[in-house]
């Protein structure tokens, strides 16, 4: 499987291994555990049990309250994109 470089990629669950190779320098974060006991739903920043929950934290966001600040970002602070449909797990 080629990977993008600068791109997110879920490789599936029930893994035992993993091998990675590459002709350039790189950079990679794996993320991996148990899976998590509930539905989730993810969107842009935030990971939630529902669409309310979702709502919620892009409220939250956009008002500047619950999440604090990146001090090290040296960018201005970025909008939630709109939230159109409904976010389901």
């Amino acid at each position: 499987m080629l990977l993008e470089s600068g791109a997110l990629h879920y490789l599936g669950t029930r893994r035992n291994g993993l091998q990675l190779e590459g002709t350039d320098p790189a950079r990679a974060v794996l993320i991996g555990g148990a899976p998590f006991g509930e539905s989730i739903v993810i969107w842009w920043n935030f990971v939630a049990r529902s669409g309310d929950e979702i709502r919620q934290a892009r409220e939250d966001w956009q008002a500047g309250r619950r999440f604090g600040e990146v001090a090290a970002y040296r960018g201005e602070r970025l909008d939630a994109p709109e939230l159109v449909g409904r976010p389901r797990a």
